[in-house]
């Protein structure tokens, strides 16, 4: 195995690692298994840090919070930010954030892409669409490991380029923006933590992307002008590029 490969390989462990953390923790109310095993590290703010600092200071949130979260409170405040019981704080749909509907032609572009994949949603272990933001990051999970896990350099290419197309017309246009309004939702404090490991995590998808040429990324605004969005959307957006610490704001007309 050529450096060049092995250290293609090493990085997609790291991001395989980083998005099944974020899929068990968005995906449903978070186990204690997981909140005791994350309690127990140490040490990552900086080294995250020494990566992205939105990494960095989504690993400081997370670990000041687990310091006194427990179980219960954290099922509370999975459920107050993404269910209810009255008006959820944050609605992590594409469909929503590019049309200002759920179940719209964003969820069908999804699902079009993830059965030429051959990735099929498991209503028994998502009740959520395939555009949810928890979903979308777990078909990226399951992309790293089949490119892990490819009998060949030729194969493995094919499931790189899979995510690469997956993250430039999906998760990169709209899932920044998301995770920036989850770590400024009122009731976040776990998940301030979260959020902060979503945008940084995505923020090195997109130098990594970036860096390879390709093109630019469509940014919010420009898909959805493209969806033709009634939202009539005037507020800030997150910006990927900007210093650590900038943080978009809730779109007019959205939840916070």
């Amino acid at each position: 195995m050529t450096s060049g490969a092995a250290d293609d390989m090493e990085w997609a462990r790291f991001r395989q690692q980083y998005y099944g953390l974020l899929v068990a923790l968005l995906a449903r109310e978070p186990p204690g298994r997981i909140l005791a095993e994350l309690a127990q590290g140490g040490g990552r703010a900086e080294a995250a840090g020494a990566l992205h600092p939105l990494l960095g200071e989504g690993w400081r949130r997370l670990d000041e919070a687990l310091a006194g979260i427990t179980e219960p409170a954290a099922a509370e405040e999975w459920v107050r930010l993404f269910a209810g019981p009255f008006q959820p704080e944050v609605v992590p749909y594409e469909s929503w954030y590019l049309t200002g509907q759920l179940f719209q032609a964003p969820l069908v572009a999804v699902k079009g892409f993830l059965a030429r994949i051959g990735l099929e949603r498991r209503s028994e272990e998502y009740a959520e669409p395939e555009d949810a933001l928890a979903f979308e990051l777990e078909a990226m999970n399951w992309m790293i490991t089949r490119e892990l896990a490819a009998a060949s350099a030729d194969e493995a290419r094919q499931w790189t380029e899979r995510q690469e197309e997956f993250l430039r017309q999906h998760v990169l246009v709209w899932a920044p923006q998301c995770a920036a309004d989850l770590g400024a939702a009122p009731g976040a404090h776990l998940y301030r933590g979260v959020a902060g490991l979503v945008q940084g995590l995505l923020a090195l998808e997109r130098q990594r992307l970036l860096a390879g040429g390709g093109g630019e990324i469509e940014t919010l605004e420009q898909a959805r002008r493209r969806y033709g969005s009634p939202r009539g959307y005037s507020g800030p957006v997150y910006d990927p590029s900007a210093p650590a610490g900038a943080s978009g704001k809730p779109p007019a007309g959205e939840s916070e």
